[in-house]
């Protein structure tokens, strides 16, 4: 059986996704304490750039053809500099991707990716308010992150990374997930 030349890449890049997640793991499992924090947010910074991949916007979701993914932090930045050396000089779907760390919520519905940092329960939902109809991803690390509306949720269990996905707020969103991304998460909430 011949696969068209799109399903041949999203299997590709499943497949490669599938690799990092288990070499990452193997990593992170096998450092000490001291070293595990940062080769923790590395393998996030690295996750949240391949959800980036199989994720779909709508049209509208972007000003032009040619503009940018923004991928924002808000509050803590836990990556530091190697979420940007990450997506340096990579696209998404054909844009490229720009790093902003966000200090206050005045311009969250911009983004398109947002990560957010440790955040109280109140401003989390202050948060899914701001982004609510509109099309961005949210991820974050909170334990109730996707029952308070959040999108994607990374977490470590085992010594590994792993995600949980918050299914109908992505669609809610006008987001469409990749079944394949559906597959590698934890759980999926519908």
């Amino acid at each position: 059986m011949i696969l068209h030349p799109t399903k041949q890449r999203a299997k590709h890049k499943a497949w490669l996704f599938v690799t990092l997640l288990v070499w990452f793991s193997f990593v992170l499992g096998a450092t000490t304490s001291a070293a595990r924090q940062d080769i923790e947010y590395q393998i996030k910074a690295a996750f949240i750039y391949n959800f980036a991949k199989f994720v779909e916007w709508p049209v509208g979701a972007f000003p032009d053809a040619d503009s940018a993914l923004e991928l924002c932090i808000f509050g803590d930045d836990p990556f530091g500099p190697v979420i940007d050396q990450i997506v340096q000089d990579r696209t998404v779907q054909g844009r490229p991707i720009i790093v902003q760390r966000e200090a206050d919520t005045t311009s969250l519905s911009s983004c398109h990716l947002l990560f957010v940092g440790p955040v109280g329960t109140e401003e989390l939902a202050h948060i899914v308010q701001l982004t609510g109809g509109t099309s961005v991803l949210t991820v974050g690390e909170a334990d109730w992150f996707v029952d308070a509306g959040g999108m994607i949720r990374l977490f470590v269990e085992g010594g590994k990374v792993r995600f949980e996905v918050n299914a109908d707020a992505a669609e809610r969103a006008q987001l469409k997930v990749s079944s394949q991304l559906l597959k590698l998460a934890r759980s999926v909430r519908r």
